[in-house]
């Protein structure tokens, strides 16, 4: 009995240690493109900024100052763009290589899109040392 015990034990400690192969592995080196809207993060311009403090997320809107506990991780980027007149807007990425391309797509012609005034954002989370540009300016279609 002892024997069938100690046997169940390793079986036990092998699965804990190895899995029984159902494990969920996710790609860490797949950037990532979170958008928003801004009141506060007013540009005339286009701009990328490299976030290097997590009190600097304490700045930006609620969605995106989250990601702050994932600094150490990750490297995180600031794209902005300057007023928008309308929703709608977002920023993609369009180079997936090194460097990072990001641009900010327009929402389509014939969208029914709110006729707002809009600041558009979007924090871009990639695996440390991983290089981000942005085409500065609207993404060519």
């Amino acid at each position: 009995m002892m024997k069938l015990c100690l046997q169940h034990t390793y079986l036990l400690l092998l699965l804990v240690l190895f899995g029984c192969g159902n494990t969920l592995i996710i790609e860490a080196n797949t950037p990532e493109v979170i958008n928003g809207n801004s009141i506060t993060q007013i540009t005339s311009g286009f701009r990328l900024i490299k976030i290097q403090r997590a009190f600097d997320f304490d700045q930006l809107p609620r969605g995106l100052s989250g990601y702050k506990n994932q600094i150490e991780q990750f490297d995180f980027y600031l794209a902005q763009s300057p007023t928008q007149s309308s929703a709608g807007f977002a920023f993609q990425i369009i180079q997936n290589s090194d460097p990072l391309v990001v641009c900010l797509k327009k929402p389509a012609p014939l969208s029914k899109e709110l006729t707002v005034l809009t600041n558009p954002i979007a924090l871009i989370k990639v695996t440390k040392g991983f290089n981000v540009k942005m085409a500065l300016g609207f993404c060519e279609v």
